[in-house]
């Protein structure tokens, strides 16, 4: 297995790999992209290297998304900067903003 760093690529700057194989990709922005065969892998990898690292991508692995209330969509449908123009695109990155403070 190895964890890399790749910074040649600002998409994916985080790679864990076992063997030849990649199981995960982390983007610049922090979402998880899994290997198809990820829990396969995990399971029948060589961890001798780094006994925890089984562990940790399983929790990984079993993160659960943490949506937006009722209340916060609303929050943000309401709170605008008044500077500029409130369209759809704005309200768009207001909650992409909220959603991934709170999927950290």
């Amino acid at each position: 297995m190895s964890l890399g760093i790749n910074n040649t690529d600002e998409t994916f700057p985080l790679e864990v790999k076992l063997m030849d194989n990649e199981v995960l990709r982390v983007t610049q922005d922090g979402q998880f992209i899994w290997h198809p065969d990820a829990d396969r892998m995990i399971e029948e990898g060589n961890f001798n290297f780094n006994p925890a690292m089984p562990h940790i991508l399983r929790a990984l692995r079993k993160r659960e998304w943490v949506g937006l209330t009722d209340e916060e969509v609303n929050s943000l449908r309401y709170k605008r900067d008044w500077t500029g123009p409130w369209t759809d695109m704005t309200f768009a990155r207001a909650i992409e903003a909220k959603l991934r403070s709170k999927n950290r």
